[in-house]
């Protein structure tokens, strides 16, 4: 059976009853009853509640990243958590979209650019050599080439598909681990914005830091979960709030926050504050990542036109010629 998603909708609604003085119970049997499309969702939480999970355990795996960060402190104000979770979701949400607005652009281009490639090789040149044949003409050195390239392809597709395939999933234990390996660091600062997001409202509802560190834990990544690990057997050993905090952050102005939040008894604000610049660093990137890719983008797309230009004169350059030459 498949696992139902929790979603933003339900949350707000399920909020907004608890808010009104509604138990939990009581609240699931109101979703249920009045909005057939949450049902599922209901169903889901009444088995997972049967089999002895509580909702903070059943919203988090729902909503969680892969790598699936746990707390399993239950005594927070349920309506104050949601709260905290539902601007969580808005927030990467809303980070979803800016990625999609950013980069929907420079991928549409680059993707018609691929497109007219294609149709340049596959479809226009045969005609242009065609036509040149006719007239007697030499075919360019570099259409030549690409239509030797063209054949090969054409000859060894399956073969080579064949064994990309092969290759693949042999070796695809290895692939992911260095794709992993090379996004690591991304992975890790999208980890420390959750886990530092799951910290916060524990925090402002008066939990120790300590035993918030003790009782979250990483359920699907062992790197992540490794590197966890350093960084609760760091705080709960007393070691230097700069050295536990290095363990998770290698930016030593993040940290240098965190040490002056933690002086000013202000702990939830800098863990928030640093939330906030992983967002905006994480947008930067994106902003770069789109302008390289609308240079290449745009540099391909001119190439393309231009070869089509030429191809297009090219057969009317040769016609020219030959009326010259025979006069």
């Amino acid at each position: 059976m498949k696992t139902p998603g929790i979603s933003l909708d339900f949350l707000i609604f399920f909020q907004e009853l608890i808010d009104l003085d509604f138990d939990e119970k009581t609240a699931l049997d109101s979703i249920y009853t009045v909005h057939k499309p949450f049902q599922p969702q209901c169903n889901y939480i009444y088995s997972q509640l049967n089999s002895g999970s509580n909702l903070f355990q059943i919203f988090n795996t729902s909503l969680s990243p892969f790598w699936e960060l746990k707390c399993t402190i239950t005594s927070l104000n349920l309506s104050q958590w949601l709260s905290y979770k539902i601007s969580y979701i808005n927030d990467s949400k809303d980070f979803a979209s800016y990625i999609k607005k950013t980069l929907v652009g420079p991928a549409s281009l680059l993707i018609f650019s691929f497109i007219l490639n294609v149709y340049l090789a596959i479809f226009f040149l045969p005609k242009i050599t065609t036509l040149l044949s006719q007239f007697n003409t030499s075919i360019p050195i570099w259409i030549s080439l690409i239509e030797t390239s063209i054949s090969y392809i054409s000859l060894y597709i399956i073969p080579t598909l064949l064994i990309a395939c092969c290759t693949v999933f042999l070796f695809k234990r290895y692939i992911i681990k260095l794709i992993y390996f090379l996004t690591f660091n991304i992975s890790r600062e999208l980890f420390v914005i959750d886990l530092f997001s799951i910290i916060t409202p524990y925090l402002n509802e008066g939990v120790d830091f300590k035993t918030v560190i003790k009782n979250i834990s990483v359920t699907s990544s062992t790197q992540l979960q490794q590197t966890l690990d350093k960084f609760k057997t760091s705080i709960l050993n007393s070691a230097p709030y700069t050295t536990s905090f290095s363990k998770l952050i290698p930016n030593s102005a993040y940290i240098q926050i965190i040490t002056q939040a933690i002086a000013t008894n202000k702990l939830e604000f800098g863990l928030t504050k640093i939330v906030t610049l992983y967002r905006a660093h994480h947008k930067m990137k994106i902003k770069h990542l789109s302008s390289v890719v609308k240079i290449i983008t745009f540099t391909l797309t001119g190439i393309n036109i231009l070869i089509g230009f030429y191809l297009t004169i090219l057969p009317m350059n040769q016609i020219i010629d030959k009326l010259i030459t025979h006069q």
